[in-house]
């Protein structure tokens, strides 16, 4: 959480069931400028302060790039399955099965039903803020179904990083088991 100088002091807010941020800025922080600020809040009035890298101008191949800009509008997406993978770019296995992911997202946009129905992601969890908060190692992967995305379902890398357990994982925890030839 960076907060540029010229916004100091700043109050914050972090409710650590969500891992959700809010700012207070003003030019001077006393009772009377927090108190509303915690009212806002517990009223639901304020919006969350999230790390994002800037958003893409446009997606380059079938593996989607999530900020956090774009989290709510691609991993919560209710019509679709989301399948990503949280990373951090120091993170030496996270970086080892970007190509098969890649390899995997080009497989589900190959299938008929997987290109309408499927949408496979990665984010960066170094220079980005999830609403997802309890991501607590690397690599992370979750299939967020179509009309439960409030119950993503982990996959267990201890089983291993391959095409094909991750084209089973789809099918069986999938809103619409797609089935993807791998």
């Amino acid at each position: 959480m960076l907060v540029p100088k010229d916004q100091y002091p700043f109050f914050v807010l972090h409710d650590t069931a969500t891992n959700l941020k809010y700012h207070l800025t003003s030019g001077s922080i006393s009772p009377k400028d927090i108190a509303p600020f915690i009212e806002d809040y517990f009223a639901g009035k304020l919006e969350p302060v999230m790390k994002s890298q800037p958003v893409p101008d446009q997606q380059e191949g079938p593996l989607v790039e999530v900020v956090g800009l774009t989290y709510k509008d691609i991993v919560l997406d209710d019509e679709r399955d989301v399948f990503v993978e949280y990373y951090d770019p120091d993170c030496a296995p996270c970086l080892a099965i970007v190509p098969q992911l890649e390899k995997f997202a080009e497989a589900v946009a190959a299938d008929e039903r997987g290109k309408k129905l499927v949408t496979v992601a990665k984010m960066d969890l170094d220079a980005n803020d999830a609403l997802d908060s309890d991501i607590r190692g690397f690599p992370t992967i979750k299939l967020y179904p179509a009309g439960r995305k409030g119950q993503p379902v982990w996959y267990n890398g201890e089983q291993g990083h391959s095409l094909q357990k991750w084209a089973k994982f789809l099918k069986e925890n999938g809103k619409y088991g797609v089935d993807v030839a791998v």
